[in-house]
């Protein structure tokens, strides 16, 4: 498992896949953000910047989604993955050893996002009145819990990428996915109140309705516990499934 990891860690480390999807998902979240108010409307101010961030959720998962698929998924038409197996490899230490990379490309990538946020809103409406101790402390809490909510995404695109072996496949069925969730979270948003408990078994609500949880409005400890529990649960059924499904197929 060690070499496995070490030679993960020397793939990620020594292409430029990485830094090309950091400053793409950077560009992309600053830009979106770069637009002056059209009347009748404000932008917030960067206190309230991350919150923003349930709003481009989506954006973190196609770069996510497009690093998984270059990074991961083209190693099944190259051949590697056949070879890796073929010196004896265990498959669940090969499976494994991808997930824990995709793991942590999910903390810079989320860094980089939240930092192209702060940095558009300060840009666009300047950074306002508030204190730098409560931006700091509101910032690392927001970071945290939402990097607890969007872990379960690499375990979901491995699984997928399992299923689909093809970069261009991967992609097209990750997107899709990507797509069709704003469609089922507002399906879901929309049940009556005998239903309307469904909503909250869905990650995305959880990602979707976090306040800043140090200020006085802020969210409420239970919902986020229940969003860490929604996460691990989310996180154990796709690691599970797609550990299961690799070392089931056939590969040639």
């Amino acid at each position: 498992m060690k070499q496995l990891l070490a030679a993960e860690w020397y793939k990620l480390t020594s292409g430029k896949l990485i830094f090309i999807i950091l400053a793409g998902a950077a560009i992309q979240t600053f830009l979106g953000i770069q637009r002056t108010p059209e009347d009748g409307e404000t932008l917030v101010l960067v206190m309230e910047a991350l919150a923003l961030f349930n709003k481009i959720s989506w954006v973190f998962c196609f770069w996510l989604l497009a690093f998984a698929a270059f990074f991961i998924a083209q190693e099944f038409s190259h051949g590697t993955i056949r070879n890796t197996l073929a010196i004896g490899k265990k498959r669940t230490s090969v499976y494994l050893a991808k997930l824990i990379v995709l793991c942590v490309v999910t903390i810079p990538l989320l860094a980089v996002l939240c930092i192209a946020v702060i940095a558009g809103c300060t840009w666009a409406v300047g950074f306002g009145d508030a204190s730098l101790p409560d931006f700091i402390k509101s910032c690392a809490a927001q970071f945290f819990i939402q990097l607890v909510f969007h872990l379960c995404y690499a375990p979901l695109f491995a699984m997928i990428i399992v299923v689909c072996r093809n970069p261009a496949l991967t992609i097209m069925v990750g997107f899709a996915y990507i797509l069709s969730n704003g469609m089922v979270q507002a399906f879901l948003s929309g049940l009556p109140e005998p239903l309307s408990f469904l909503k909250t078994l869905s990650l995305e609500y959880y990602i979707n309705n976090l306040k800043d949880p140090i200020g006085s409005a802020g969210t409420d400890i239970t919902f986020i516990l229940q969003g860490f529990a929604a996460s691990l649960c989310y996180f154990t059924l796709y690691t599970s499934v797609g550990c299961l499904l690799f070392k089931k197929m056939d590969i040639k």
